[in-house]
């Protein structure tokens, strides 16, 4: 039978979870913009037969730029200053090269969690 975990280790994997907690929110809220961009449209459009031109262009723009800024918050949040996203700056946690103890770069911040999603997306999928 195994030990339970000790506090230091619950307690940091609480701040692990609240940290990503509020990095997936802020991602979450930024694609849920184009929601909102697309049931404007809607409202707007007095017939269905209207949605097509300019409403569909902006649909489509709202949708690009949503998912750009979105996904790459996601990617890029470890390489905010000092290796910190916004939830591990609440959390008081950082991410850091571990040989030299430098703060995360943008090339390795969006392989770490491009990792991530990938596995989200195999979780999606199975």
């Amino acid at each position: 039978m195994n030990p339970p975990p000790s506090t230091d280790v619950q307690r940091h994997l609480l701040r692990r979870s609240i940290a990503y907690s509020v990095d997936a929110s802020i991602s979450i809220a930024v694609l849920s913009v184009n929601f909102v961009v697309i049931l404007a449209g809607m409202l707007v459009s007095p017939s269905p037969e209207e949605l097509s031109g300019t409403a569909a262009v902006m649909n489509l723009v709202s949708l690009l730029c949503t998912s750009v800024v979105g996904f790459g918050y996601f990617l890029a949040r470890d390489a905010l200053p000092g290796g910190a996203s916004v939830g591990k700056r609440l959390a008081g946690l950082r991410v850091v090269v571990a040989e030299t103890g430098e703060p995360c770069t943008l090339g390795r911040s969006c392989g770490r969690n491009a990792v991530l999603l990938g596995f989200g997306a195999i979780d999606l999928v199975i």
